[in-house]
Protein backbone atom coordinates (compact mmCIF):
# COMPACT_ATOMS: atom_id res chain seq x y z
CA UNK A 1 0.00 0.00 0.00
CA UNK A 2 0.96 3.66 -0.31
CA UNK A 3 1.23 3.97 3.48
CA UNK A 4 3.64 1.03 3.65
CA UNK A 5 5.73 2.58 0.86
CA UNK A 6 5.95 5.87 2.77
CA UNK A 7 7.02 4.05 5.94
CA UNK A 8 9.75 2.21 4.00
CA UNK A 9 10.99 5.52 2.59
CA UNK A 10 11.05 7.02 6.09
CA UNK A 11 13.00 4.02 7.45
CA UNK A 12 15.50 4.28 4.60
CA UNK A 13 16.01 8.00 5.17
CA UNK A 14 16.44 7.52 8.92
CA UNK A 15 19.14 4.87 8.36
CA UNK A 16 20.86 7.12 5.84
CA UNK A 17 20.93 10.05 8.32
CA UNK A 18 22.46 7.78 10.98
CA UNK A 19 25.15 6.31 8.76
CA UNK A 20 26.32 9.03 6.37
CA UNK A 21 29.06 11.54 7.17
CA UNK A 22 27.97 13.82 4.33
CA UNK A 23 26.35 16.79 6.08
CA UNK A 24 24.61 18.03 2.93
CA UNK A 25 23.10 14.59 2.31
CA UNK A 26 22.02 14.38 5.96
CA UNK A 27 20.37 17.81 5.74
CA UNK A 28 18.60 16.84 2.52
CA UNK A 29 17.35 13.57 4.02
CA UNK A 30 16.14 15.28 7.19
CA UNK A 31 14.35 17.88 5.08
CA UNK A 32 12.49 15.18 3.14
CA UNK A 33 11.71 13.41 6.43
CA UNK A 34 10.24 16.61 7.85
CA UNK A 35 7.98 16.99 4.84
CA UNK A 36 6.88 13.34 4.91
CA UNK A 37 6.06 13.50 8.62
CA UNK A 38 3.96 16.65 8.05
CA UNK A 39 2.10 15.03 5.16
CA UNK A 40 1.29 12.15 7.52
CA UNK A 41 0.00 14.58 10.18
CA UNK A 42 2.90 13.90 12.57
CA UNK A 43 3.72 17.59 12.96
CA UNK A 44 5.75 17.33 16.19
CA UNK A 45 8.09 14.76 14.63
CA UNK A 46 8.26 16.86 11.48
CA UNK A 47 9.43 19.86 13.52
CA UNK A 48 12.05 17.71 15.27
CA UNK A 49 13.45 16.65 11.86
CA UNK A 50 13.75 20.27 10.72
CA UNK A 51 15.25 21.24 14.09
CA UNK A 52 17.98 18.61 13.62
CA UNK A 53 19.03 20.38 10.42
CA UNK A 54 19.66 23.53 12.46
CA UNK A 55 21.85 21.48 14.79
CA UNK A 56 24.04 20.12 11.97
CA UNK A 57 27.17 22.27 12.24
CA UNK A 58 28.40 21.87 8.66
CA UNK A 59 25.05 21.67 6.88
CA UNK A 60 24.71 24.11 3.94
CA UNK A 61 23.14 27.41 5.01
CA UNK A 62 20.27 27.15 2.51
CA UNK A 63 18.99 24.06 4.32
CA UNK A 64 19.09 25.84 7.67
CA UNK A 65 17.07 28.77 6.31
CA UNK A 66 14.47 26.56 4.68
CA UNK A 67 14.29 24.40 7.80
CA UNK A 68 13.28 27.48 9.80
CA UNK A 69 10.65 28.33 7.18
CA UNK A 70 9.27 24.79 7.44
CA UNK A 71 9.17 25.03 11.24
CA UNK A 72 7.17 28.24 10.74
CA UNK A 73 4.66 26.33 8.59
CA UNK A 74 4.35 23.69 11.31
CA UNK A 75 3.68 26.35 13.94
CA UNK A 76 0.70 27.90 12.11
CA UNK A 77 -1.79 25.96 14.23
CA UNK A 78 0.24 26.02 17.47
CA UNK A 79 -0.24 29.36 19.22
CA UNK A 80 2.37 28.60 21.90
CA UNK A 81 5.11 28.45 19.24
CA UNK A 82 4.05 31.36 17.06
CA UNK A 83 5.67 34.14 19.13
CA UNK A 84 9.10 32.46 19.15
CA UNK A 85 8.90 31.56 15.47
CA UNK A 86 7.89 35.11 14.51
CA UNK A 87 10.83 36.52 16.49
CA UNK A 88 13.22 34.12 14.73
CA UNK A 89 11.89 35.04 11.29
CA UNK A 90 12.12 38.77 12.06
CA UNK A 91 15.79 38.29 13.01
CA UNK A 92 16.40 36.44 9.75
CA UNK A 93 14.76 39.29 7.82
CA UNK A 94 17.11 41.84 9.40
CA UNK A 95 20.21 39.84 8.45
CA UNK A 96 21.57 41.19 5.15
CA UNK A 97 22.97 37.75 4.33
CA UNK A 98 19.40 36.52 3.91
CA UNK A 99 18.37 38.91 1.14
CA UNK A 100 17.76 36.12 -1.37
CA UNK A 101 15.35 34.48 1.08
CA UNK A 102 13.41 37.61 2.07
CA UNK A 103 10.41 36.84 -0.14
CA UNK A 104 9.87 33.49 1.59
CA UNK A 105 10.60 34.89 5.06
CA UNK A 106 8.13 37.77 4.71
CA UNK A 107 5.51 35.43 3.25
CA UNK A 108 5.73 33.11 6.26
CA UNK A 109 5.52 36.10 8.60
CA UNK A 110 2.33 37.09 6.79
CA UNK A 111 0.95 33.58 7.19
CA UNK A 112 1.65 33.65 10.92
CA UNK A 113 0.08 37.09 11.40
CA UNK A 114 -2.99 36.92 9.16
CA UNK A 115 -5.33 35.32 11.72
CA UNK A 116 -4.75 37.93 14.42
CA UNK A 117 -3.57 41.06 12.57
CA UNK A 118 -4.61 41.32 8.93
CA UNK A 119 -3.05 44.77 8.46
CA UNK A 120 0.38 43.53 9.54
CA UNK A 121 -0.02 40.42 7.39
CA UNK A 122 -0.83 42.56 4.34
CA UNK A 123 2.35 44.56 4.92
CA UNK A 124 4.45 41.39 5.12
CA UNK A 125 2.92 39.98 1.92
CA UNK A 126 3.67 43.25 0.12
CA UNK A 127 7.26 43.12 1.36
CA UNK A 128 7.46 39.55 0.10
CA UNK A 129 6.36 40.70 -3.37
CA UNK A 130 8.81 43.62 -3.30
CA UNK A 131 11.66 41.19 -2.60
CA UNK A 132 10.60 38.53 -5.12
CA UNK A 133 11.97 37.90 -8.57
CA UNK A 134 9.91 39.24 -11.47
CA UNK A 135 8.16 35.90 -11.89
CA UNK A 136 8.29 33.21 -9.22
CA UNK A 137 5.97 30.76 -7.52
CA UNK A 138 6.69 32.49 -4.21
CA UNK A 139 5.49 35.79 -5.69
CA UNK A 140 2.31 34.08 -6.88
CA UNK A 141 1.67 32.81 -3.34
CA UNK A 142 1.94 36.34 -1.94
CA UNK A 143 -0.37 37.76 -4.62
CA UNK A 144 -2.83 34.95 -3.85
CA UNK A 145 -2.71 35.67 -0.10
CA UNK A 146 -3.40 39.37 -0.68
CA UNK A 147 -6.18 38.63 -3.18
CA UNK A 148 -7.87 36.28 -0.71
CA UNK A 149 -7.66 38.83 2.11
CA UNK A 150 -9.25 41.60 0.01
CA UNK A 151 -11.84 39.14 -1.34
CA UNK A 152 -12.87 38.27 2.23
CA UNK A 153 -13.12 42.01 2.95
CA UNK A 154 -15.44 42.29 -0.12
CA UNK A 155 -12.97 44.64 -1.80
CA UNK A 156 -13.47 42.81 -5.06
CA UNK A 157 -11.74 45.21 -7.45
CA UNK A 158 -8.53 45.12 -5.39
CA UNK A 159 -8.80 41.34 -5.02
CA UNK A 160 -9.23 41.01 -8.78
CA UNK A 161 -6.11 43.10 -9.41
CA UNK A 162 -3.99 40.74 -7.28
CA UNK A 163 -5.46 37.67 -8.98
CA UNK A 164 -4.69 39.28 -12.36
CA UNK A 165 -1.07 39.71 -11.23
CA UNK A 166 -0.81 35.94 -10.73
CA UNK A 167 -2.24 35.23 -14.17
CA UNK A 168 0.20 37.68 -15.74
CA UNK A 169 3.35 36.10 -14.29
CA UNK A 170 2.41 32.43 -13.99
CA UNK A 171 4.13 30.03 -16.36
CA UNK A 172 2.08 27.06 -15.16
CA UNK A 173 -1.03 28.09 -17.09
CA UNK A 174 -2.53 24.59 -17.37
CA UNK A 175 -2.33 23.62 -13.70
CA UNK A 176 -5.48 22.99 -11.66
CA UNK A 177 -4.55 25.90 -9.41
CA UNK A 178 -4.42 28.40 -12.26
CA UNK A 179 -7.56 27.04 -13.95
CA UNK A 180 -9.39 27.37 -10.64
CA UNK A 181 -8.10 30.92 -10.25
CA UNK A 182 -9.28 31.85 -13.75
CA UNK A 183 -12.80 30.61 -12.94
CA UNK A 184 -12.78 32.55 -9.68
CA UNK A 185 -11.61 35.67 -11.52
CA UNK A 186 -14.40 35.36 -14.11
CA UNK A 187 -17.02 35.06 -11.37
CA UNK A 188 -15.46 38.07 -9.69
CA UNK A 189 -16.10 40.12 -12.84
CA UNK A 190 -19.81 39.36 -12.48
CA UNK A 191 -19.78 40.40 -8.81
CA UNK A 192 -17.96 43.66 -9.66
CA UNK A 193 -20.44 44.39 -12.46
CA UNK A 194 -23.45 43.88 -10.14
CA UNK A 195 -21.76 45.97 -7.45
CA UNK A 196 -21.18 48.82 -9.94
CA UNK A 197 -24.84 48.72 -11.05
CA UNK A 198 -26.02 48.80 -7.44
CA UNK A 199 -23.80 51.82 -6.65
CA UNK A 200 -25.03 53.65 -9.74
CA UNK A 201 -28.64 52.97 -8.77
CA UNK A 202 -27.99 54.26 -5.25
CA UNK A 203 -26.49 57.44 -6.72
CA UNK A 204 -29.51 57.97 -8.97
CA UNK A 205 -31.92 57.47 -6.04
CA UNK A 206 -30.00 60.00 -3.97
CA UNK A 207 -30.19 62.55 -6.80
CA UNK A 208 -33.94 61.95 -7.18
CA UNK A 209 -34.46 62.27 -3.43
Amino acid sequence: TETDSIHRVIEHLLKSVETTNNKEQSARNLFVLGQLYRENKVVDTSTIAFQKILELKKAPYKYKIHAQLEIAKNSLEIDSLKTIVIQNLEKLAKNRDNREYLDAIYYQLGQLKKQNDTAVAVNYYKQSIANSNQASYQKELSYQALGDIYFDKTKFITAGAYFDSILQISTDTNSKRIRRLKRKREKLNEVIAFETIAKNNDSILKIVA
